[in-house]
């Protein structure tokens, strides 16, 4: 929990200088000091795992590469700061930080290491009178840095959590400045420069270091130029996927002519804001190929439509589909991916694997079934063991696995999953031998049994039953005479 800090630090960039070549005078032509990145961008906690900072320190050759402070090296650090973890969590003023909601992009903080004391540039150890201010965390411009936020950890935990602080207090939590919408004027070595604040994340930089030039300026070259971190205009991650159950679920098939209801929820992980309508709405076209017809919207070509009007960077959106299964039984799999009407098509595709038919149907095959004797009974002394075995065919529209979420295996029944004397007085499942059968296939299922010592004559009843789905009531028995 942060208590009585000052939650306002300003900033001193220190011995950090940047000449602007004729060079770097074209690449600030594209610098907008009211924007510096995304809201997206700024606040994505899973853009780099801690394997990829290592990776990203290890090529550049950074000392922090070998660094570890505390049994953690610097990247494991950095992405548990990102997280949240350790003094990057706390609440004041009603915004609570925590490991639910995380701080900030690792790459936001791989870039204030490089602003502020060029610790990714560096490939020796700079020494501790550097690391200790790694953040320029709690070190005020004109003043010296305090030592209650000394230290490599302390400066990456203190100031993840400040920047997502700052960016929280930008907007609806009542705070009357660097608020979005805002202007402020900054003093910089070359003059006054107003900036309005046109997202979140512009207000909380300005809050961490207020300087145009060159304190958020060489955090925006950075960011976009000397690492390339800039999102792309368009780009998004899935975060939720469904129906989850019921009709046209993964786990539960649909009817032929029976309606269902598709649904994908998106988070924009691009610059560019989501719009429901309009020329460049947003929508999930079908694809594979693109704009092609499906026979679950009566071989039309359809869109999902977002549920919102508008999806700002980083925020999700959720798109919707209701479809029809067709007539023809089968498992299906549709194909969908993001589109900006009239500008371009986004993404790695997006399945649905639709079954359409009933997976809880089989016949049993005559003949099949093992042992068989001329009584058609099963024979075994006391404490003896056998195999039953026995053969279905697949008349669903499923198929049928013997391993993973949903496996088909015969099981005891009379009542389901009965416990019996055969099988030591526990209840197992008998496994079938294929690992996938299709529809119209035949399936062989095997179970072992040992006779209990009680002699006499046993009536064993099982039914196929597919995990997480139902039990395929077969009226399967087997008579067995323990003699």
């Amino acid at each position: 929990m942060k208590r009585g800090i000052n939650l306002f630090f300003k900033i001193l960039v220190f011995g950090l200088v940047v000449f602007l070549t004729s060079r770097d005078f074209a690449i600030a032509a594209d610098f907008n000091a009211n924007n510096l990145i995304s809201d997206g961008e700024f606040i994505d906690t899973n853009s780099m795992s801690a394997t990829e900072i290592q990776s990203f320190l290890n090529d550049k050759n950074s000392f922090l590469k070998s660094f570890s402070e505390g049994g953690r090296s610097a990247a494991q650090i950095i992405y548990d700061a990102s997280h949240g973890y350790g003094e990057a969590s706390g609440s004041i003023n009603g915004i609570s930080i925590t490991t639910s909601t995380g701080t900030i992009s690792p790459k936001v903080i791989l870039v204030t290491l490089q602003k502020e004391q060029s610790l990714i540039g560096t490939t020796s150890d700079p020494g501790t009178s550097v690391t200790n201010k790694a953040m320029g965390y709690g070190c005020p411009d004109g003043g010296s840095c305090s030592s209650t936020y000394s230290g490599f950890t302390k400066q990456v935990e203190w100031g993840a959590w400040q920047l997502r602080y700052n960016y929280e207090r930008a907007s609806g939590t009542g705070f009357s400045d660097y608020q979005v919408g805002q202007s402020a004027t900054f003093s910089d070595y070359n003059g006054n420069h107003t900036v309005s604040f046109d997202n979140r994340a512009t207000s909380a930089l300005y809050r961490y270091t207020p300087h145009v030039y060159n304190g958020n300026y060489n955090f925006w070259n950075l960011f976009v130029n000397t690492y390339g971190f800039t999102s792309p205009l368009y780009s998004y991650r899935v975060t939720t996927q469904g129906p989850y159950s019921g009709p046209a679920s993964y786990i539960d098939p649909i009817s032929p002519g029976q309606t269902a209801q598709l649904f994908v929820t998106l988070q924009n992980t691009g610059s560019q804001t989501w719009y429901q309508s309009g020329s460049n709405a947003a929508h999930i076209g079908m694809s594979n190929a693109r704009d092609r017809a499906s026979v679950f919207t009566n071989n039309t070509n359809q869109r999902m439509v977002m549920d919102e009007t508008s999806v700002a960077s980083g925020s999700t959106g959720t798109f919707r589909l209701d479809i029809t299964a067709p007539s023809q039984i089968g498992v299906y799999y549709e194909y969908y991916d993001l589109v900006i009407e009239g500008d371009r098509w986004i993404g790695s595709s997006m399945v649905w694997r639709i079954t359409v038919g009933n997976p809880l149907s089989a016949r049993y095959v005559a003949g099949g079934q093992e042992p068989y004797t001329a009584d058609s009974k099963v024979h075994l002394s006391p404490g003896g063991s056998a195999t039953l075995t026995v053969r279905f065919v697949n008349t669903s529209g499923a198929n049928w696995y013997n391993s993973g979420t949903s496996p088909i295996n015969l099981g005891s029944s009379g009542p389901h999953d009965r416990i019996n004397s055969f099988t030591n007085n526990v209840n197992i499942r008998g496994n079938m031998r294929e690992w996938g059968v299709a529809n119209g296939q035949t399936g062989i299922f095997d179970i072992t049994i040992t006779a209990p010592s009680q002699t006499g004559a046993y009536n064993e009843r099982y039914d196929l039953v597919v995990d997480k789905v139902g039990w395929i009531d077969t009226g399967l028995n087997w008579t067995i005479v323990v003699e």
